[in-house]
């Protein structure tokens, strides 16, 4: 996963913000493309630190957009508060094959991406430009 430094720094600011909630959210590439050109924020339905949920409605309403200018999700992003960027129990329950998982961590302001293919779940570097 490729992300722009500016990118990285974003995510990081946009986690502190809606601390102690975690923040969730979306990458976005261009059709065919697999690095992502913008990262969405989108609302925690969940409103909790320990987990997050998108709103269906917020997610349909990205859908129609991401058609009209051709782009798809390439990945997911949230945040954890006070835990290491990697999945706990109910993130790797909750990962979509196909897609990267990122997790911004407040405890050490790191971000790193996953994967998860057959059950098993694998981290997915993460370069910074």
């Amino acid at each position: 996963m490729k992300l722009t430094r500016t990118m990285q720094d974003e995510l990081l600011s946009h986690a502190r913000s809606e601390a102690p909630q975690e923040a969730c959210g979306v990458l976005l590439a261009k059709l065919g493309e697999r690095e992502p050109h913008v990262w969405l924020p989108m609302l925690n339905a969940a409103i909790s630190s320990m987990f997050f949920e998108f709103d269906p409605e917020e997610l349909v309403a990205l859908h129609r957009q991401m058609d009209i200018r051709g782009e798809e999700i390439i990945g997911v992003w949230h945040s954890h508060v006070a835990t290491p960027a990697e999945p706990s129990g109910v993130d790797a329950r909750c990962m979509a094959p196909g897609l990267t998982h990122v997790i911004v961590s407040l405890l050490d302001d790191t971000v790193r991406a996953w994967t998860i293919k057959d059950n098993t779940i694998s981290e997915e570097e993460v370069l910074v430009e």
